[in-house]
């Protein structure tokens, strides 16, 4: 069995615009935001129900707002 290669629920579906995290692609499976930490900040991409221009399977997150600890 080959457990190097990456399965379907794996791939990404989301990709990541703005901020410092710009053109991550990220695996999602609900509209909530995701987070990502960068030091003591938090950056906060909301979903949008936009296909990526680059990436028309993708959907868009767009940084909102940072959270700062």
């Amino acid at each position: 069995m080959d457990t190097d290669r990456p399965s379907p629920e794996d791939a990404p579906n989301a990709i990541l615009r703005g901020g410092p995290f710009e053109g991550e692609r990220v695996r999602v499976t609900a509209p909530v935001p995701v987070v990502r930490i960068r030091g003591l900040v938090r950056h906060v991409y909301e979903p949008t129900d936009q296909p990526d221009d680059e990436f028309p399977a993708l959907v868009v997150y767009l940084h909102r707002h940072t959270l700062v600890y």
